[in-house]
Parts: C-alpha cells; sequence; structure tokens
C-alpha cells in the first residue's frame, strides 16, 4: 500500500493479465473515469500504479492514479513530468529537453508550470517553448489551472523567491523550492538568485513564515521537491510546524 494516497481510478481484470495489457488500456483510456472497485467485505485496493492479486476472487485490480516521472537536470534541479486524467504536464524547466522527450514518450505536454524563475529551474525553458505546442504557467494568483478533468490548484508561497509557487494535483504537491524533504528553502537570494541585502533577507524571512503558515493548512499525501527525494505529508508537516515555530 502506498501510504493510504486517495485512489481516483481502478478497475478489475481477470487473473492473468500482465502489466503491459493494464498499462495499455489506462494509456488508451479505457478505464472509469473515477471512483473506487470495491470487491468483498468492503475490501479497497489502494495500490498505485501497481497490481495485485486478490486469488480468492480470482482478479487482478489495477489502480490508476498519476505517474509521475523525475528528471534530475543542470544544478540537480528536479523537472516532472506528470500524467493524470489523461492529461500530461511539465513541472519546471531545469531537464535537458532530450531527456524530457524521452519521458513524454512522443506526447506533447498540455502545459509547462514554472515554481518560480530562479536559473536552475527555467534555463531549459526556451527549447521547452520551441519545441512543445502548450502554454506556460507562472501564476501571479490563486486561481486554478483547469486542462479539461485535471485541475492544478497553485498556491503563491514568496519567501525563497518573490514569484515562488507551490502546485498542488490531487494529494500531491510540486514544491519547487519551498519545502525540501528535510529543510526549506533559502531566503537570503533575491529574485535573480543573486545575494540578497539584509532588508530583502528580513523581507524574505516574513514572506517565508506567512508561507509556511498557508501551508500548514494545506492536506495532501505527498510532496515533490525542486531537488532531491520526494517526502510524506508526516515528514512535511512537522518540518513546517518546525520553522514556523523556530523562525
Amino acid at each position: 500500500m502506498n501510504r493510504g494516497i486517495k485512489v481516483l481510478q481502478t478497475f478489475a481484470l481477470p487473473l492473468g493479465h500482465g502489466a503491459e495489457q493494464c498499462e495499455e488500456l489506462w494509456t488508451s483510456g479505457k478505464v472509469p473515469a473515477r471512483g473506487s472497485f470495491t470487491l468483498g467485505h468492503g475490501t479497497v485496493f489502494t495500490n498505485i500504479y501497481t497490481f495485485t492479486s486478490f486469488c480468492k476472487y480470482e482478479l487482478m485490480c489495477y489502480t490508476c492514479y498519476m505517474k509521475i516521472q523525475t528528471i534530475v537536470g543542470h544544478f540537480s534541479s528536479n523537472t516532472f513530468v506528470v500524467e493524470h486524467l489523461g492529461r500530461t504536464v511539465i513541472i519546471d524547466a531545469g531537464a535537458p529537453i532530450e531527456k524530457v522527450k524521452k519521458a513524454l514518450n512522443d506526447k506533447q505536454p498540455d502545459a509547462v508550470l514554472v515554481t518560480h524563475s530562479h536559473f536552475d529551474h527555467v534555463h531549459c525553458l526556451k527549447d521547452y517553448r520551441a519545441n512543445f505546442r502548450c502554454p506556460v504557467f507562472t501564476p501571479t494568483d490563486n486561481k486554478e489551472i483547469v486542462l479539461e478533468k485535471l485541475v492544478i490548484k497553485p498556491i503563491l508561497c514568496p519567501g525563497h523567491s518573490p514569484d515562488s509557487v507551490v502546485y498542488q494535483i490531487e494529494d500531491c504537491l510540486f514544491t519547487g523550492d519551498v519545502l525540501f524533504e528535510d529543510t526549506i528553502g533559502r531566503t537570503d537570494l533575491t529574485a535573480d538568485a543573486k545575494r540578497a541585502t539584509p532588508q530583502i533577507i528580513k523581507e524574505n524571512e516574513k514572506l517565508m513564515q506567512q508561507s509556511l503558515k498557508r501551508l500548514a493548512g494545506v492536506k495532501f499525501k505527498m510532496a515533490y521537491h525542486g531537488h532531491g527525494d520526494p517526502s510524506t505529508y508526516e515528514k512535511q508537516i512537522e518540518n513546517i510546524k518546525w520553522f514556523i515555530a523556530n523562525p
């Protein structure tokens, strides 16, 4: 089980269907749009992107939730290719275009989302614009981004940079450099990632505290960061509360 992340799509196949057949059904869109599949005595399979044999009923249950590929680019920044509900988005633009195209497997993305304008997260954006026929979002408000069934919620979180945005897709957060697995983003940088003056640092620290308090009220299951490994809600809420109490 995957830490109890909410199931959005499941369907059952006869035992013996393998991963490739299930994958083909998912990518072709021949699965229910929403809802969970319950099998006997209230059992609900909550595996994410995995397969579980349930021999008593001779069924295999396959859950389609969200496919997230992490591509580590220059300066060790993470670029994410997220596939969900028939739509594909790229989060941040720090990875070389060749690696992103390989992850997309010849698909065209529906959008590119930028978490903030520091060089390590946008320096390949020109290549993305040249190769992909899709909009690039750099939100300045909390208005939802709607791509048919896929709804993305931007959460403005200045502090690491004036334009930092955290994106929420279902139960997942994509935090850019606002949060990391064990810490938070630096507050001693300007919008163009240069060393900030003491006055700007003080203002950034104030903004970061406001952003942390905002994120403390957000419910999620997993957080994917601009650098390093992802973390769970339990890990992050502990992290957030500590930095709020120790500014």
